[in-house]
């Protein structure tokens, strides 16, 4: 089961050089971070395909994927509502991608699926 959710990758090299990209699944309120574009974007889909997973063992409904071209850096940024949380990221190095991930990978692993 091939399934498609947007994220949003956040840019900021001065809190945390070591993984400077923070990827942001508005659809679920979660994220995930990467050292690179493609090690977030490796990390975005493990995270996807754990998180999805888990959800629909839990018999949860999966939310549906927003469309891409309604989210925005600054309006869908996560923590925004929180007043003791000062979210910085560079708008020019950050960007709106999508994540595919084949759940059939995640949903037949013989062990249990670890959260990171």
């Amino acid at each position: 089961m091939l399934l498609s959710y947007p994220a949003i990758f956040y840019f900021d090299d001065k809190d945390c050089p070591s993984v400077p990209y923070q990827v942001y699944f508005p659809d679920l309120d979660g994220m995930t971070q990467g050292a690179s574009i493609p090690d977030a974007i490796s990390m975005g889909a493990d995270y996807l395909g754990i998180r999805l997973a888990d959800d629909l063992l839990e018999k949860k409904e999966l939310p549906k994927p927003s469309n891409i071209n309604d989210l925005s850096l600054t309006e869908d940024a996560p923590f925004q509502d929180d007043e003791d949380f000062d979210f910085i990221f560079n708008p020019e190095k950050s960007f709106i991608s999508m994540i595919n991930v084949d759940l059939t990978e995640y949903l037949s692993l013989d062990e249990p699926i670890k959260k990171r």
